[in-house]
Order: structure tokens, then C-alpha cells, then sequence
């Protein structure tokens, strides 16, 4: 079964993670300061992960269809090598 956002939303924490290691593809990750931003898609939307680079622990797990997290991951998404995979 593949959730919406607003059900995505509804899970706990653990429960996304599970689907984002299952379900979700890896789109990009990249390291600023000690956080490391982790973007996946999922069905009609994304999932960014933000996890401390030193201790490791989770910081959060955002889920969103556009707007202001997705603009920053733009000129780094090569949509072609998406469609093709």
C-alpha cells in the first residue's frame, strides 16, 4: 500500500524510517557543518533526513511535496538520470 503525505505524517518515527529504508529512493545526501541532509522520494512526495554527523542520533524526518526544502535540492537533482533508473 503506498501512503500519502498526510498518512506518512501520521506515523510514528520508527515506522518512518522503517519505510524510508524499504520504500523510499536515496535522491541525495549532503554534509553541512555536523548535519547530514538526506533527501528520498517517495510515491508523490519527499522525505528529508537530518541526522547529527558526530553522535549520529536523528534529528528529524521531514516529509513535503515542494516549497522552500525542495528548492535547495534542485540544481543538484538530475531529473534524466531519475527517469532512467
Amino acid at each position: 500500500m503506498i501512503l500519502t503525505l498526510k498518512q506518512y505524517n501520521h506515523l510514528l518515527t520508527h515506522q518512518k524510517a522503517v519505510l524510508i529504508c524499504s520504500e523510499c529512493a536515496l535522491v541525495d545526501m549532503e554534509l553541512k557543518k555536523e548535519i547530514i541532509y538526506t533527501l528520498y522520494s517517495y510515491s508523490s512526495f519527499f522525505v528529508e533526513v537530518r541526522v547529527n554527523n558526530c553522535t549520529k542520533e536523528l534529528i528529524d524526518i521531514t516529509a513535503f511535496r515542494n516549497g522552500k526544502k525542495l528548492e535547495k535540492y534542485l540544481n543538484k537533482i538530475n531529473l534524466q538520470e531519475m527517469i532512467n533508473e
